[in-house]
C-alpha cells in the first residue's frame, strides 16, 4: 500500500548549478522510464522524508540521485551527504581497506555516485567531491553531525539496524532532505539481528514523510533481472 505523504503543486527545473566556481556545470533532466518512477519522484520532491523500498533494478538510487541534484541545483540544498552501511556477506569479506576514511568508503558509495553521473559530467562529479560539496560519510561515525541545509543519501538501509537508523535519521537540521533506499528483501544482517527496513511502519501517516514502494513488475534494469526476482520469489 502505498502511502503518497503531500505531492508538490508545480516542480522546477534548474539547468545549471548557481554555485561559486560551478556555474558552468549542465544539470541533465531526469527522464523517468515509468509512470511509477514519475510519481514517486514528485513525492521525493514534496517530502522531507522518503523511505524508496523494493527490490533491485527499480530506480530507488537512481531516484534519490536525481532528487539530491535537483536540490543543489535549485540552491534548496547547500550540499549532499551519502552514506550506507559498510556490512558485507559474511561469506565475501573484503578485509581491511587502505587509505583515508573517504577513500575507504568510496567503494560502497560508488553506485551513487555513478546515479550522480547520469545528470553531470564525471568531471563535475569528480570536482563536486572534491570540494566537499558532495559529501561521503561513514554511517559508523554519524553520530557526531548535523545536516543542515543538505540533501542526505541513506543507501541500502536494509543492512542496519534499527538502533543504527534512529541514530542516522535524526541527524537532520535545518532545511534538510533525507532519502532512505532499502531492499528488504537482501538484507546482509545476520540472522541474529533485526534491519531497520523491518522497523518502518512506525514512520507511516506522519507529516512531510512518504513512502515510495515498488514491485517486481516495476524493475527497469534488465528483463534477465526481472526473471531472476521472479524464481525468487515465486520458485516452480
Amino acid at each position: 500500500m502505498e502511502d503518497v505523504g503531500r505531492l508538490p503543486s508545480k516542480e522546477s527545473r534548474v539547468q545549471k548549478l548557481p554555485l561559486s566556481g560551478f556555474e558552468h556545470v549542465r544539470v541533465k533532466p531526469f527522464k523517468p522510464r515509468t509512470e511509477r518512477q514519475a510519481q514517486y519522484k514528485e513525492l521525493l520532491a514534496g517530502n522531507d522524508l522518503t523511505f524508496l523500498l523494493g527490490p533491485a533494478g527499480t530506480g530507488k538510487t537512481l531516484l534519490a540521485a536525481a532528487q539530491a541534484i535537483e536540490d543543489l541545483a535549485s540552491g534548496r540544498a547547500r550540499k549532499i551527504f551519502i552514506t550506507r552501511p559498510a556490512r558485507e556477506p559474511e561469506d565475501e569479506k573484503l578485509g581491511y581497506l587502505a587509505g583515508p576514511l573517504d577513500e575507504k568508503m568510496e567503494p560502497r558509495v560508488r553506485p551513487i555516485v555513478a546515479a550522480f553521473e547520469r545528470f553531470l559530467d564525471v568531471e563535475a562529479v569528480d570536482d563536486l567531491l572534491g570540494a566537499g560539496i558532495i559529501e561521503i560519510v561513514a554511517l559508523a561515525f554519524i553520530s557526531g553531525y548535523t545536516f543542515e541545509h543538505a540533501t542526505v543519501i541513506y543507501d541500502e538501509m536494509q543492512n542496519t539496524t534499527p538502533h543504527m537508523g534512529m541514530l542516522a535519521l535524526t541527524r537532520a537540521g535545518r532545511e534538510c532532505r533525507l532519502i532512505v533506499t532499502a531492499d528488504p528483501a537482501q538484507s546482509l544482517l545476520p540472522a541474529h539481528l533485526d534491519s531497520f527496513a523491518g522497523d518502518l511502519d512506525r514512520f507511516r501517516g506522519r507529516p512531510g514523510i512518504a513512502f515510495a514502494e515498488f514491485g517486481l513488475a516495476d524493475c527497469v534494469r534488465s528483463k534477465l533481472v526481472k526473471q531472476i526476482l521472479s524464481a525468487y520469489q515465486n520458485p516452480c
